[in-house]
């Protein structure tokens, strides 16, 4: 019989939500603004909403350590994703942010690590996996398996280069339009993907209303 190792606090987290609704994308803003000491990101396509962006700035703001930990361009396997979301990087770099490109291999991890809590689980930090698709995530708050998951990273960032606002701003002009032109591309589909996503509760809603009516007529 294993002996408890000891007790912690934690929830699964999974999405999508109702419409207006988006646990994960909503845990991920909650538990980065309560940080104050770190917030390091760690996933493989970074396009995250406005919400976590104001989080994750706000966090640096009052003092925090807060690093992306996203994979180079010879180890993504969706390169116009990641150049859609390179649109973001001066702009956070600008504010304190700091961004470092995994070199090692290909790497799938999703880890929200913000001081004593552990988000980590399917969801990519992007549109899609916080608010459309089937994901979900477990949210654990432990000092334990907090400095557990800072180790594992340190290792990951001693295997990253980091980007430098200088160095980043010497990018090429048609580095700058594929990710103007991707960002565009990218924008777009996620406002055609939350249309349709409307559209189709709006649907389930109404037929589930017909039923109801259908049945108390009979």
């Amino acid at each position: 019989r294993a002996t408890p190792a000891g007790s912690m606090r934690g929830q699964v987290v999974a999405g999508p939500g109702r419409v207006g609704r988006r646990p994960l994308e909503h845990t991920a803003i909650r538990v980065s603004n309560r940080a104050r000491r770190r917030v390091w990101l760690v996933t493989p396509y970074f396009l995250p909403p406005v919400g976590l962006r104001r989080a994750l700035v706000g966090a640096r703001r009052c003092g925090a350590d807060v690093r992306l930990l996203i994979p180079t361009g010879d180890n993504c396997d969706l390169p116009v994703v990641q150049a859609a979301g390179q649109r973001w990087y001066e702009w956070f770099l600008r504010r304190g942010v700091r961004i470092f490109e995994y070199r090692a291999r290909v790497s799938h991890q999703k880890i929200l690590l913000a001081d004593e809590r552990v988000l980590i689980g399917s969801a990519n930090f992007d549109h899609w996996g916080l608010r459309w698709h089937l994901e979900a995530d477990q949210a654990v708050h432990s000092r334990v398996i907090a400095e557990r998951t800072a180790e594992m990273l340190d290792g990951d960032f001693a295997n990253a280069r980091e980007l430098r606002l200088e160095d980043w701003r010497r990018r090429s002009a048609m580095a700058r339009l594929r990710e103007r032109f991707w960002g565009w591309m990218e924008a777009l589909a996620a406002r055609i993907a939350h249309g349709r996503r409307v559209a189709h509760v709006t649907r389930r809603q109404a037929g589930g209303r017909h039923d109801r009516t259908g049945a108390s007529d009979s």
